[in-house]
């Protein structure tokens, strides 16, 4: 668990099932913005700002507690803003702006350092993430309106155009969002709304829909496109307490 607070971005360590209140302050002070976490192995990373956008890495050494600063490796890696990490087949990747504002530019973490960068298609809230099957993919949302969530595919050098993955509803816009895409390419992005009296969150499928012969969650077979339990009309999907609506059946 990473958390970024006033007075610095901190990591805390623990056990399934246990708690802890031990934490490693990594970056004190004005280095509280954006704090990003990821294993890399098994082995924790982590990405941070100041206020200013200048950008820090740190890396557990292996030995120890993960929640003792000393522990940590620290290295400051020049501007960085908003930074999201992606440790998979295609190495460790970061992908963060050239500051406080400016195109999102993706780049090969080697140990405490950073490889030149690769400038992706211009979009806010961008993140980064793998399938599994050596596929890179960045999402953001288009810097104009922010009326449509986009995604890039590559290897982590080259890649292709952005493809549209979903456009927000009239009045609406999309801003922070997570997503992730299994090794065939298909994946599910979470986008939270703004716009209007409330602040939803949106949630869509994209890339194929044929059967993979691979387990679902929970270890259960899958059961085609929605359970039994789920509720299909035209422009809607519901299960329990989640909705999904669509634009056409």
């Amino acid at each position: 668990t990473l958390r970024w607070m006033t007075g610095g971005t901190s990591v805390q360590a623990y056990t399934a099932g246990q708690t802890s209140v031990a934490t490693a302050l990594l970056g004190p002070g004005v280095q509280a913005y954006d704090g990003r976490v990821a294993s890399e192995g098994g082995v924790p990373i982590a990405a941070w700002t100041d206020a200013s956008a200048n950008g820090w890495l740190g890396r557990w050494s292996g030995q120890g507690s993960p929640n003792n600063v000393a522990t940590w490796q620290r290295a400051e890696i020049g501007p960085a803003g908003e930074p999201s990490l992606a440790p998979g087949p295609a190495g460790t990747l970061l992908l963060a702006k050239p500051g406080l504002s400016g195109i999102p530019q993706l780049r090969r973490v080697n140990g405490m350092t950073v490889s030149d960068p690769v400038t992706m298609a211009p979009g806010d809230f961008a993140t980064v993430e793998q399938d599994g099957a050596g596929g890179v993919y960045v999402g953001s949302v288009d810097p104009g309106t922010r009326g449509t969530f986009q995604l890039q595919r590559g290897d982590g050098t080259a890649f292709g155009g952005p493809v549209t993955v979903a456009t927000a509803p009239t009045g609406q816009a999309f801003s922070t969002n997570r997503f992730a895409v299994l090794p065939d390419g298909g994946g599910v992005v979470v986008m939270a709304g703004s716009g209007g009296i409330y602040n939803p969150l949106y949630v869509t499928s994209f890339g194929t829909l044929a059967p993979t012969g691979q387990l679902g969650l929970g270890g259960r077979a899958g059961e085609g496109l929605v359970g039994p339990e789920a509720t299909v009309e035209c422009g809607r999907i519901a299960f329990g307490a989640v909705e999904m609506r669509t634009s056409g059946c």
